[in-house]
């Protein structure tokens, strides 16, 4: 196999890397969407304690906005390669770009909280003093979207100005072993999914609104992991150097069933080992195992998925 760079040189002299940096600003607006209704709670329960509530958001950031960053710089680098036919050197910078932007959907509805302490000290109420330090601390707020920003932004410009002349060809030796791609895209699925995962396997292991969880996180379940493998089978499909021999069928069994696999653990762990108990067990122990019967059958369709692949990698 030829694996002189200038084999796939060509039409990547353009190449401004598009679609993998559209596919992190979807992914940004999402996480923004998705995290909103916890940052407005988090504004609402510590009114008075943002010390408080900027120590929590940040526990927030580096236990999801983080890692997620991490799997969607490693996806956008895979896209591009895919794109492309192409290794570049500097693929790595695509994790800049990627933790900027998730550091700004993070903290973006947070920007509010700084003038609004402001606002509410200067007009007189009551704790004027402590709204007025509160305004001055949630300037962190300011200093993480400017970091995000500027992150993202430089990154950007070092990868539009790459030179791909040490590029190299698609297939190569590889350093270390390679995590499938659905099992990458299903732990930023876990990312999204993890906070109303336990709050829902909470409030149903402790016997709070059974019918009413399982059905919602059944039919969450069923759509949203749908949705994501049709999407990424179908944008894989499009892409020029995907590997062409995966059947269309086959990956989107494999996406969905490494995703729904990931939409069910933490529910069935918390349902089956959640400490809280009440006179009686049943809510519990339908919970667990109903989430571990499907947990079971996710696996089964992922490996039904996997099967029929006929590329190995």
């Amino acid at each position: 196999m030829d694996t002189e760079p200038t084999a796939a040189i060509t039409p990547a002299l353009a190449y401004t890397g598009r679609k993998p940096f559209a596919f992190i600003l979807v992914i940004g607006l999402l996480y923004g969407l998705i995290s909103a209704p916890f940052a407005l709670a988090n504004l609402n329960a510590n009114w008075r304690q943002v010390a408080t509530g900027l120590a929590l958001w940040s526990m927030g950031g580096l236990l999801i906005a983080l890692p997620l960053s991490g799997l969607v710089g490693r996806l956008a680098a895979r896209l591009e390669r895919a794109e492309t036919g192409l290794r570049h050197p500097k693929r790595s910078a695509w994790l800049g770009v990627s933790v900027g932007t998730l550091l700004v959907s993070h903290w973006l509805i947070h920007l509010v909280w700084s003038p609004m302490q402001m606002l509410w000290g200067l007009t007189g109420h009551p704790g004027q003093e402590q709204h007025l330090i509160g305004g001055v601390l949630a300037i962190v707020a300011w200093m993480f979207v400017g970091a995000g920003l500027t992150l993202a932004i430089r990154t950007r410009r070092v990868l539009t100005a790459r030179s791909w002349g040490n590029a190299t060809a698609l297939l190569g030796p590889r350093r270390f072993p390679r995590l499938p791609t659905a099992w990458v895209i299903a732990a930023a699925y876990l990312c999204f999914s993890i906070s109303p995962a336990i709050v829902l396997a909470a409030l149903t292991a402790d016997g709070y609104a059974l019918s009413v969880g399982v059905g919602l996180w059944t039919f969450t379940g069923l759509v949203a992991p749908a949705l994501v493998a049709a999407a990424a089978a179908r944008l894989a499909a499009g892409l020029p150097h995907a590997s062409p021999s995966i059947r269309l069928g086959a990956r989107f069994l494999e996406q969905l069933g490494a995703i729904m696999v990931l939409h069910w653990a933490p529910f069935w762990l918390i349902t089956l080992c959640w400490p809280v108990w009440r006179s009686t067990h049943a809510e519990q122990l339908f919970s667990a195992v109903y989430s571990g019967f499907l947990l079971v059958l996710c696996t089964a369709v992922w490996s039904v998925g996997r099967t029929y692949r006929s590329d190995p990698v």
